[in-house]
């Protein structure tokens, strides 16, 4: 695999990695304000429920009528609001006992659609038929305007009086919450991914600078070289003097060189030994002073060329 393709692959790597960081950082962000916003549920009905039980309980000890037990219960439910946050009671009947609207008190109410099809009244009974404590989202618009917004309702029951309490807490803000991080860690991403590729790119380019071209290639060459095959073609840049390929390429051109030498020195010595070896046969046959002095000249012109064969053939350091 090219260079530039294992970098693309760290690249994509670790965008991936990033990606997946943020789905689980966000995902986890959300289930946390979630938890917390059935917590401040859960805390809001315990107190509803222990505030109505003590009522009941003076009810019990004949300090107070059935009925006004359960009208100072109501009474102190109403006082339980903050803003849009409120305690709605209602009979098992669905019969509205406390809410902000006054108009609907006493008055059987259903809630509105669900997406699933349920009202609001089938979906708290089903919630409180496996759970003590029930959640159902919804969407209800706040007071005073009319565009519906998620909300999330938690519901649980009274039974010696035959109540069901419930709060809401609108989940819009968790929504924007989560966008906005989202955002964040978008922004944040795209900063580091630009940091780890220009990193990345900056070490390849040099890496690539420094060999003079793809690892691979340079690998190849070498071994075509090792192998005897000073013919390989090694593609170097303009102006390159001094990258591994550079270098490589003018050792390739000393070796030809020296190759070239060692063959045409062979070859001399060669030629020369043979006139050596008919000057000895010469000389032998006529014993003459002459063809000893020819014979002589002959043995140092090989002596030469073996001197310069010697010396071509130490260039190569092995």
């Amino acid at each position: 695999m090219r260079l530039k393709a294992r970098v693309s692959a760290i690249i994509l790597a670790t965008l991936i990695g990033l990606l997946m960081l943020s789905g689980v950082a966000l995902y986890s962000l959300r289930h946390s304000i979630l938890n917390e916003r059935e917590s401040q549920i859960r805390t809001t009905l315990e107190l509803a429920v222990n505030m109505t039980a003590q009522y009941q309980q003076q009810e019990q000890l004949g300090k107070l009528t059935h009925e006004e037990a359960q009208n100072k219960a109501k009474e102190a439910l109403r006082g339980l609001r903050r803003g849009d946050d409120y305690i709605f009671v209602r009979t098992t009947d669905n019969i509205r006992l406390v809410h902000p609207n006054a108009e609907s008190i006493g008055k059987v109410d259903l809630g509105v659609k669900l997406p699933s099809g349920r009202t609001s009244a089938q979906a708290f009974a089903d919630a409180l038929a496996v759970s003590k404590v029930g959640f159902v989202k919804s969407m209800i618009a706040r007071p005073g305007r009319t565009e519906p917004q998620p909300k999330l309702i938690g519901v649980t029951s009274f039974k010696p009086w035959g109540w069901v309490f419930g709060v809401g807490f609108y989940v819009d803000d968790i929504e924007t919450t989560f966008w906005k991080q989202a955002g964040i860690l978008v922004i944040v991403n795209l900063i580091l991914l630009g940091v780890v590729t220009f990193l990345i790119v900056r070490m390849t380019s040099q890496i690539l600078g420094q060999i003079g071209g793809e690892p691979q290639y340079a690998k190849e060459c070498m071994q075509k070289i090792a192998t005897g095959d000073l013919g390989v073609d090694i593609n170097i840049k303009n102006g390159d003097g001094e990258s591994l390929m550079s270098s490589l390429k003018i050792m390739q051109m000393k070796l030809k060189n020296i190759s070239v030498a060692i063959h045409e020195n062979a070859d001399l010595l060669e030629e020369q030994v043979r006139d050596f070896d008919e000057n000895v046969k010469t000389y032998l046959r006529t014993k003459s002073d002459a063809d000893l002095d020819v014979l002589q000249r002959g043995l140092k012109k090989v002596l030469g060329f073996a001197s310069l064969f010697n010396r071509s053939i130490g260039r190569i350091k092995v």
